[in-house]
C-alpha cells in the first residue's frame, strides 16, 4: 500500500513529532508499504534521514487558518496523492486531518488520525476520518463523551516508545561539567514544552520555595519555549538551566533526581514513560494520560494540577525518602516496559491499514 503521513512542525520537543518517526522508522523495516510524508519544516527534519520515506512540504503551520493557503493546500494534496498513488492518509493533527478528509472526498481514498491531544472546539470539522486512534483512554473518552463519535471508529492505543540508551558514568560526569553542575549539585528535570499547559509556571514557583532549603537544587528544563513571558520567567528564577530542544536527552534524564511534568492537561506524554525507562521517580499533573499510567504512591506521584505547594511538597517528599525515591522508579520502570514492544504495536496498526485498504468499517 502507499501510504501517506501528515504532521506539521516537525520539531524535537513535540511529542507528535517523536512518535510519527518511531512510527515511520519502525513501519520502514516491515517492507510492507512504501512510505510517504508531508509536514512544513522543523528543527528535527534530519530524523527523516534514517527512514525510507517520501518527504514533501506544504504550509501547515498549526495556528494558520488562512482560506487561501488552506485551498492552496488542498490542491498541493491533491497533486501529492494522485502522482504517488496514495491509498491511506495519516493525519497526526487536526488541520492536517481536515485537508486529509477533504481530499478523501474527492479521490476516494481512505482516512486515519492520530489524536495525540485532549482538545476543544471546531467539533463541525474535527475527528472525520474512516477510523481514529486515541492515544489513551482519556482521549477516547474525549472523543466519544464531547465529540460523539462513534465507537467502532476509535481504537485506544497507547504509543510505542522506543528504548532509550544507557548512558556511562564518563559521558554523565561530562554533562554536568558541560552544563556547570557541582558533584553536590541535585537535579529536578523537566522535559517538554515549556507553556502554561505543561504547568512551568507551577514548576517554577515550586522550585523557587525548596531553594529555600536546598541550595544545592538545580532544575534543567529541556524544550521549546513556547512565549516570551516564560522565557522572561524561567531568565528569572535562580539555579534554572534551560537546555535547547536535544536530538538526545537521556543524559538528561541519568543525572536527575526526580523527573517532574505537572501538566494542567497531558494526553500521554513521552516524559513520563522516558523517565520510567531510565529507572526515575516521577511526579506528574493528576490529569489525562498521565493519571491513566500513575498509580500515586506505587509507581510515581501525582499533584493537583496548578498547586505549586502540593508540587513542592511532593518534590521535598522524594529528596528526603531515598527508599521510596527508588521504589517508585523501579516500578515505573516495570510498567513503562509494556510500551516498548514495536513488533506488537506495527502488527496492530498494519492491521488498521489492511481493514481500511479491503473496506472493513469493523
Amino acid at each position: 500500500m502507499n501510504i501517506l503521513h501528515i504532521s506539521p512542525d516537525f520539531n524535537y520537543s513535540c511529542g507528535v513529532s517523536k512518535y510519527v518517526i518511531l512510527l515511520l522508522k519502525e513501519l520502514a523495516r516491515t517492507k510492507e508499504n512504501n512510505l510517504y510524508f508531508i509536514t512544513n519544516g522543523g528543527d528535527s527534519i534530519e530524523r527523516l534521514n534514517q527512514v525510507d520515506v517520501k518527504v514533501s512540504y506544504l504550509k501547515l503551520t498549526r495556528s494558520n487558518y488562512n482560506p487561501i493557503i488552506y485551498f492552496i493546500n488542498i490542491i498541493s494534496l491533491l497533486k501529492i496523492c494522485l502522482k504517488e498513488k496514495i491509498e491511506i492518509i495519516h493525519s497526526h493533527h487536526r488541520y492536517a486531518e481536515l485537508l486529509a478528509v477533504v481530499v478523501s472526498k474527492m479521490l476516494g481514498i481512505k482516512t486515519i488520525t492520530t489524536v495525540h491531544s485532549i482538545v476543544n472546539g471546531k467539533r463541525l470539522v474535527s475527528f472525520k476520518s474512516d477510523r481514529i486512534i486515541a492515544v489513551s483512554k482519556s482521549v477516547e473518552a474525549e472523543l466519544l463523551n464531547k465529540f460523539k463519535i462513534s465507537s467502532n471508529r476509535v481504537v485506544q492505543l497507547y504509543n510505542y516508545v522506543e528504548p532509550i540508551n544507557s548512558v556511562s558514568k564518563k559521558d554523565s560526569i561530562e554533562l554536568r561539567r558541560k552544563i556547570g553542575l557541582s558533584e553536590s549539585d541535585k537535579v529536578i528535570l523537566f522535559v517538554g514544552r515549556i507553556n502554561y499547559i505543561k504547568g512551568i509556571d507551577v514548576l517554577l514557583s515550586a522550585f523557587t520555595q525548596l531553594t529555600k532549603k536546598y541550595s544545592e537544587l538545580k532544575l534543567i528544563l529541556v524544550g521549546q519555549i513556547d512565549a516570551n513571558d516564560f522565557g522572561e520567567m524561567v531568565s528569572k528564577t535562580k539555579n534554572v538551566i534551560h537546555i535547547k530542544p536535544q536530538k538526545e536527552v537521556s543524559g538528561f534524564y541519568e543525572i536527575s533526581e526526580i523527573v517532574v511534568l505537572p501538566s494542567r492537561i497531558d494526553s500521554f506524554p513521552f516524559a513520563m514513560i522516558e523517565a520510567g525507562l531510565m529507572h526515575k521517580p516521577f511526579i506528574g499533573g493528576n490529569t489525562g494520560g498521565i493519571a491513566e499510567f500513575i498509580n500515586n504512591g506505587e509507581n510515581g506521584l501525582l499533584v493537583k494540577p496548578g498547586d505549586a505547594k502540593d508540587l513542592a511538597d511532593k518534590i521535598e517528599s522524594l529528596l528526603k525518602d531515598k527508599v521510596q525515591a527508588k521504589l517508585l522508579g523501579d516500578n515505573i520502570f516495570e510498567k513503562a516496559q509494556s510500551l516498548i514492544d514495536a513488533k506488537s504495536y506495527i502488527e496492530k496498526i498494519n492491521y488498521l491499514y489492511s481493514q481500511l485498504h479491503n473496506g472493513k468499517n469493523e
